[in-house]
């Protein structure tokens, strides 16, 4: 075995247990299934491509600590620019940034998971993170397709994936 096991004695592994009893971790899913046309990615991004948003409102003081995302383009031979953007901010762009010494939209984003096509599946988890989130703020989940694909319009161009928000509801 390459990793071995704590050797924590019993009133460690009790201790463990409480803890992990107090700080559970309560999933957060948003699942999208779209077709890549205009009509369900209503935001344009100037000539770039297209993206809907969804909205999670903390019904609570919220630590957020860990993103997990997946998307699968079909069919998997369409090719373009695809990607899910978690954001403090309730727009988004895929555009240059306008600085080389600076931040882009300091303090906006928080994630982003980036795909070329339907060639191209991911799954990725990010965390552990320590996003705090105050009762009644706002995360936003974009999802984005390029412009070529949205300016196709042919229905059977699919994304389907999801957001899952790995919470640890206080209550307060």
């Amino acid at each position: 075995m390459p990793m071995t096991k704590s050797n924590l004695t019993q009133v460690e592994k009790n201790a463990l247990i409480t803890h992990s009893r107090k700080h559970k971790i309560y999933p957060q899913p948003f699942v999208f299934r779209k077709s890549i046309v205009a009509a369900d990615f209503t935001i344009a991004d100037g000539t770039i491509g297209s993206y809907f948003t969804m909205a999670f409102t903390a019904p609570e003081i919220l630590p957020i600590v860990s993103f997990a995302t997946s998307f699968i383009i079909t069919p998997n031979t369409l090719v373009d620019i695809f990607a899910i953007v978690i954001s403090y901010k309730s727009t988004m762009t895929m555009g240059d940034g306008t600085s080389l010494t600076k931040a882009t939209d300091e303090g906006s984003k928080a994630y982003q998971l980036l795909s070329n096509g339907g060639a191209i599946n991911d799954f990725q988890v990010f965390y552990p993170l320590n996003w705090y989130m105050e009762r009644g703020s706002k995360l936003y989940m974009h999802v984005y397709a390029g412009k070529t694909t949205i300016d196709a319009a042919v229905a059977t161009n699919m994304m389907t994936g999801q957001i899952i928000l790995g919470t640890m509801p206080t209550g307060e």
